[in-house]
């Protein structure tokens, strides 16, 4: 299914391939195919989740703005064994960047890109516990920072390309955990470095 899906995804990109970019607005949408690639290849499983699926740069000239966003959440109830109670648990998670892009042309067919990025993330999570009493514990994260990246880009027509990039970030955060049990609040932070090399594949196209 999901190669049917990315071939009709496809369709409308190489039509417009083959304009000319001098109509360009200067916008750039990526799509992080991945997932979808590693089915061709019978592996659906392929490395960790990305934080940020889309990404967007803006600018026709050097430096790019570039933004990217993120959201994953989920629910999930269960009977726990030892204590004999249901426990249901929910979780919501936003990713956001903001940096700026610089490129050099190596030749015809490939581009080498470097910048700086600020990130940002919000987490939140909960668990229920049907009991006597109920009880909630909820949690609260936000975390950010930022760092530099590198990338490989290469050129499949004027408009449509493919990349990848490397990053490393610094990141500072902080969460709170609230328990019905506990009368204040638990807070701690911490910094964290993220070394994340270049396992994600973007399709990008040129309006």
């Amino acid at each position: 299914m999901k190669r049917f899906l990315f071939i009709f995804l496809m369709i409308p990109f190489w039509g417009f391939t083959q304009e000319s970019i001098s109509d360009s607005k200067g916008i750039e949408i990526g799509l992080n195919v991945t997932s979808v690639i590693s089915s061709f290849t019978g592996n659906g499983n392929f490395g960790p989740q990305e934080d940020f699926p889309i990404m967007i740069r803006f600018g026709k000239s050097k430096p790019k703005l570039r933004i990217a966003l993120g959201f994953s959440g989920g629910k999930n109830e269960f009977f726990d064994d030892i204590t004999g109670v249901i426990r249901g648990s929910t979780s919501q998670k936003y990713h956001g960047k903001i940096g700026y892009e610089k490129s050099m042309t190596l030749d015809k067919k490939w581009n080498f890109y470097w910048g700086l990025d600020f990130v940002t993330s919000l987490k939140n999570e909960s668990v229920n516990i049907n009991g006597v009493p109920d009880s909630f514990i909820k949690s609260n994260e936000m975390g950010f920072g930022g760092g530099p990246f590198l990338g490989l880009r290469y050129n499949l027509s004027e408009r449509f390309y493919l990349s990848t990039e490397g990053s490393f970030y610094a990141i500072y955060s902080i969460r709170t955990v609230k328990d019905d049990f506990v009368f204040n609040d638990i807070s701690t932070n911490d910094w964290e470095l993220n070394l994340l090399p270049p396992l994600f594949l973007f399709l990008n196209f040129s309006f």
